[in-house]
């Protein structure tokens, strides 16, 4: 990986990005298995939250980064642009709730953690916004620190 690419990485992390921290443990730790047991939370379905979504940040852009995230009923699955897995972890979600909550059990090397976030569907566009304080779910999101994705069609 280039100086550049990293340094972008390392600065993108510092934005809250949920999808380039794994990036960085995935340069200090070994992938976990696909295939391993995961833990086996009670999913709410949220079929507007199903489906491929493509990362949207023009600071991903400029790098030629693409992240896409696929949402399947109890799977969070992130890959690069190529199709290569980055993380498949376990989610739960409360669609009850107002913002919706949605917590993602990511698991590596290092073990398990839960991160806490709230997310929005409207139209083709996903907003989610995480805390990345542990225990502390954000309450509104924020345009400029959250995640917005386009959902992708085959």
């Amino acid at each position: 990986m280039s100086n550049h690419v990293s340094m972008v990485l390392s600065s993108l992390y510092h934005f809250r990005y949920m999808a380039l921290s794994y990036i960085l443990c995935v340069s200090c730790a070994q992938l976990p298995d696909p295939q391993a047991d995961a833990p086996s939370p009670a999913v709410v379905s949220d079929s507007a939250l199903e489906g491929r979504w493509r990362m949207v940040d023009e600071r991903l852009d400029q790098a030629g980064i693409t992240l896409i995230w696929v949402f399947e009923k109890e799977r969070a699955i992130v890959m690069d642009g190529e199709g290569q897995l980055i993380s498949d972890s376990a989610y739960e979600i409360d669609a009850s709730k107002s913002p919706a909550h949605i917590t993602v059990f990511i698991q590596d090397a290092g073990g398990e953690e839960e991160r806490l976030g709230i997310y929005r569907v409207e139209d083709n566009l996903l907003l989610l916004t995480w805390s990345l304080e542990a225990g502390v779910r954000p309450t509104e999101f924020d345009t400029d620190l959250g995640s917005r994705f386009e959902r992708m069609y085959d």
